[in-house]
């Protein structure tokens, strides 16, 4: 029974995913940028920078990044994307596809001229997707 114990925690445990940053992930490839203007920081901008953890467990799906329903970037696994945009309200969306069922998450953020907003993107051992901000 002990053993039966031992291995379900060690099953639940590696179908989380882990936290990347920018040293540790890698920027998403350039072929999957659709808005590439938002790479570059302009006046009266700030930053928005959304990472996608690593992980086998959910690695077939695609996460497509939206800010205020423009299509930014599709993120796989391990990587994220760094963008600027002027400040001011904007409503972030991840949407999932590929091998994985259709899922929406949203979140507004007000951002501030020269801020970075962070964002994760999680899926813990629980299955339920996160849209998270980290700072």
């Amino acid at each position: 029974m002990k053993k039966y114990l031992a291995l379900c925690i060690a099953l639940l445990t590696g179908c989380s995913t882990t936290p990347i940053t920018e040293s540790t992930g890698v920027f998403v490839s350039k072929d999957r940028i659709y808005t590439s203007s938002l790479l570059t920081k302009t006046t009266n901008s700030g930053a928005i920078t959304v990472f996608r953890d690593s992980g086998f467990f959910g690695s077939a799906c695609d996460h497509d990044i939206f800010m205020d329903n423009q299509r930014i970037a599709t993120l796989k696994s391990g990587e994220f994307i760094k963008f600027y945009t002027f400040s001011g309200e904007h409503i972030i969306k991840i949407s999932v596809g590929g091998m994985c069922p259709d899922i929406e998450m949203t979140d507004t953020v007000q951002l501030k001229e020269n801020q970075e907003v962070k964002y994760r993107i999680l899926l813990p051992s629980d299955r339920s997707l996160r849209l998270s901000r980290i700072q």
